[in-house]
């Protein structure tokens, strides 16, 4: 009888004509938890879903420090990364709770968590990655079924375990045919909606560096870690051309999809070099975010023309869309094509990836392929996702 009970669990989430269902990330910023709550019905392509609500829990510093900190090789102990995984996961059960307790809710009311976890570690070429955060203890603390290492399944089928979000946008954006979505992140990423809507023409690849290198100089030149929102710093700066043609060198922004990369290629590293550079050639620290920013947008709009079929439109989500500086810089790049964010399509910019791991959790448990191959680069499509039984 007790070898029957995960069947049972899973099926009687299975046979609810709608489930209520956590979608839980953590972004390459490390700055935020963002939770957002929906209804489901069905599954894959006859999914239909609802928002219930969303709301963002920011990292206290100490734990984005943590976190920021593993991402650099001689702070990566075993103890290190395994206490960085238990708290994590902790502050996601605290913040369920009080995002729970506003709603008038409670565990017993939801079926299913879908939790990414934080990265602090890709290596795409290696075929790597590692994501902080326990299932297993979410769902022993939260009651509730967690599915959780969305990655790893891709990356056993050949892939490199990113980028995941095409399914989603597939599902949301199907009628909008030469629709751009662009994310821009602590890494820049897209989905292009094919005008054949069919899922095997999707592409989605990363582009490049988003705020990661316009945040961590803007820590490293005036001690703060609060970025450049409004464009508040590169504002007062201007474009060094030789200093962005040194930047546009990077060979990642060669490389044809499917691609992703993350802070190994674009961050500490990398920066020190950028700011070596912007030495030699006296560059005011404002100067040099400025020209960060504008990296960010050539990066963006040079993909465009080298790798996507004609565009249409373009619907922005993610941090760096809070960058007016950024935003014009890549009106301009892209005109006379127009730019919207994914708001203006009904769907809100800041719960659009914790919105994935909702579906992609509701689609597992009735063992839909998810993956996108043309995408990761695997050899075929696969559910994603690992399940943690709640009781």
């Amino acid at each position: 009888m007790e070898s029957r009970v995960p069947d049972i669990i899973l099926e009687n989430i299975r046979n609810k004509y709608k489930r209520l269902i956590c979608g839980v990330n953590s972004g390459t910023s490390a700055d935020s938890t963002d939770i957002v709550l929906v209804k489901a019905n069905n599954f894959g392509e006859n999914l239909s879903f609802e928002f219930v609500s969303f709301r963002s829990f920011p990292h206290p510093q100490p734990l984005r420090r943590q976190i920021l900190s593993l991402l650099y090789p001689a702070k990566r102990s075993i103890r290190a990364v395994v206490l960085a995984s238990y708290n994590i996961t902790e502050f996601t059960f605290k913040s369920l709770s009080s995002f729970l307790k506003t709603l008038n809710m409670n565990f017993k009311d939801i079926d299913l968590i879908g939790f990414h976890g934080q990265t602090v570690y890709h290596q795409a070429n290696q075929r790597l990655t590692f994501q902080l955060g326990e299932g297993d203890i979410l769902a022993q603390k939260t009651g509730i079924t967690v599915v959780w290492g969305f990655r790893q399944r891709d990356i056993g089928a050949g892939g490199m375990g990113a980028p995941l979000i095409p399914y989603l946008d597939l599902l949301l954006f199907k009628n909008y045919p030469g629709l751009v979505i662009q994310n821009i992140g602590g890494i820049s990423n897209l989905t292009y909606i094919p005008t054949s809507g069919r899922k095997e023409d999707v592409l989605a690849f990363d582009n490049g560096p988003g705020n990661t290198l316009i945040d961590l100089a803007i820590e490293r030149l005036f001690g703060v870690i609060e970025g450049d929102r409004n464009g508040r710093y590169s504002k007062k700066g201007v474009v060094s051309r030789a200093l962005l043609e040194y930047m546009l060198e990077h060979p990642y922004l060669d490389k044809k999809p499917p691609k992703t990369t993350g802070r190994e290629e674009f961050g500490k590293v990398f920066l020190e070099k950028i700011i070596k550079k912007s030495l030699n050639l006296q560059l005011s620290s404002y100067d040099l975010i400025r020209t960060l920013v504008e990296f960010t947008t050539c990066s963006i709009a040079d993909s465009y023309r080298r790798f996507l079929p004609e565009v249409t439109m373009i619907a922005g989500s993610g941090g760096g869309f809070y960058n007016q500086t950024l935003v014009s810089s890549l009106k301009e790049k892209i005109h006379p094509l127009k730019l919207i964010t994914t708001d203006e399509l009904g769907v809100p910019a800041k719960a659009r990836e914790s919105l994935l791991f909702a579906v992609l959790a509701n689609d597992l448990i009735a063992g839909i392929p998810t993956s996108i191959p043309q995408a990761t680069g695997a050899k075929m499509p696969v559910p994603l996702g690992r399940i943690s039984l709640g009781f």
